[in-house]
């Protein structure tokens, strides 16, 4: 749609092909309706044979808002990707970049990225937002949440707190495993961390060489059992037992779980207090009065101050 100027500004009936435009995408409740509207527009303005109404009909089943309706997009938009990284980019190349410098500043991107990343997850792990229910249910997703989509739950907890109590009524006080997706959590080990790149030092570390020495001989058996069928099922039974032998040894190594009903109680954060005053050395800052000053200053401390119930004597 930010197309749409350049495509008709110069049209005679612009405003006319815009309004009927946005209406059969964004008015549009169900496919049939809106390739209704759209043919209607085609007909009124004559713009059957326009090449870049074409390419966007046959694309309408990915950007119509009628045709996405029933699919869960996580606040997504349509144009989301290419608009985040075309402005990312922006930071380091331009029309003037040559090759050279375009490959060094793709890197210089890339370990931005990361670095970026690394840091959220940092926060995520270290730092949180404060509870504001007793509820396990917030304590639950602010352990899997990260920060930023655990303060949406949160505000969202607050302003439905008689779902809430509908839910405790039935017995329910933890969120499904189904329902927390992938992407909101925290604890979940991406793919693209492992690959080998340049600006990164994980290949060398412990971790890195073990993760490498895995995935060889894994490779190799890999390689031996996908001749035949029973090899390739025998592979992936022993690996799903592998796993859930590793799984159980990480959870009994892990803190216990909090009460079904209620959180369980935290330990308050040390608090850090101001640092105690301590007298400098030396004469403390301050103007060095003259001694005239000093005298006129005695002589009004000598002053006496008479009360005023003395200046009228009670009668006897």
């Amino acid at each position: 749609m930010k197309k749409l100027p350049e495509k008709f500004g110069k049209h005679k009936k612009y405003k006319s092909i815009k309004y009927k435009l946005k209406k059969a995408v964004y008015d549009s409740l169900t496919p049939n309706e809106f390739d209704e509207s759209w043919n209607i527009m085609l007909e009124t303005y004559e713009l059957k044979d326009n090449k870049w109404l074409k390419d966007l009909y046959a694309e309408r089943d990915r950007w119509v808002p009628c045709f996405v309706n029933d699919t869960f997009w996580a606040g997504m938009s349509t144009t989301q990707r290419s608009e985040s990284i075309n402005s990312f980019f922006d930071k380091y190349l331009n029309k003037k970049t040559t090759l050279k410098q375009f490959v060094e500043q793709y890197e210089n991107a890339l370990r931005d990225r990361a670095e970026k990343e690394n840091v959220e997850d940092f926060n995520s792990y270290n730092s949180w937002y404060p509870p504001i229910t007793r509820y396990a249910m917030e304590e639950q997703m602010k352990s899997v949440l990260t920060n930023a989509k655990f303060k949406e739950f949160r505000e969202e907890l607050t302003g439905k707190m008689h779902a809430l109590t509908v839910l405790t009524n039935e017995n329910i006080y933890l969120v499904p495993n189904k329902y927390i997706l992938r992407r909101w959590r925290k604890d979940v080990k991406r793919r693209h961390t492992k690959a080998k790149v340049s600006y990164s030092n994980w290949v060398v570390s412990d971790v890195g060489r073990r993760y490498d020495k895995m995935c060889n001989a894994f490779s190799e058996v890999a390689d031996l059992a996908s001749e035949l069928d029973e090899k390739c099922t025998l592979v992936l039974d022993r690996v799903n037992e592998l796993k859930s032998e590793i799984l159980v040894g990480k959870t009994s190594a892990s803190s216990p779980m909090c009460t079904p009903h209620m959180s369980a109680p935290t330990k308050d954060k040390d608090k850090i207090g101001d640092p105690i005053t301590v007298t400098g050395k030396g004469r403390p800052a301050g103007r060095i009065k003259p001694i005239s000053e000093k005298i006129i200053t005695k002589t009004q401390k000598k002053k006496k101050v008479f009360p005023l119930n003395n200046l009228f004597p009670s009668k006897s």
